[in-house]
């Protein structure tokens, strides 16, 4: 299991990005993130094994420069959006998904753009 998180306070800080399982179906056993990341900014990764799971770890990562922007994700009802807010890399595709709670339905996007797709893209 793969995170990544921001914040000052080990109890308190925020999820960047999560993964367990970069491929599930082919049972590989590793995680794998693609996530936009500011310059200059402190970012906690925490790696897990599943289930207690012990061993080695490899940790791997790139850097390329891009413009990042920050996404503001908001509910206007009963439900969840993925991904949350937070930073994506210019010219990127980001796929909205909204899941109402029960008893609810998903009605439209609003806001910068408007539209009825769910996923959005």
């Amino acid at each position: 299991m793969l995170g990544l998180y921001t914040g000052s306070v080990v109890t308190n800080l925020t999820t960047v990005a999560s993964n367990d399982d970069a491929y599930p179906e082919a049972l590989l056993g590793f995680s794998a993130l693609t996530q936009a990341v500011r310059s200059n900014q402190t970012y906690y990764i925490a790696i897990d094994g599943f289930d207690g799971a012990s061993g080695n770890v490899s940790l791997s990562y790139s850097f390329t420069p891009a413009s990042v922007f920050s996404l503001t994700i908001n509910s206007a009802g009963d439900g969840q959006v993925t991904p949350p807010s937070g930073d994506v890399v210019s010219n990127s595709t980001v796929v909205l998904t909204g899941t109402p709670d029960r008893f609810f339905e998903f009605d439209s996007w609003t806001g910068s753009f408007a539209a009825n797709a769910n996923p959005y893209r």
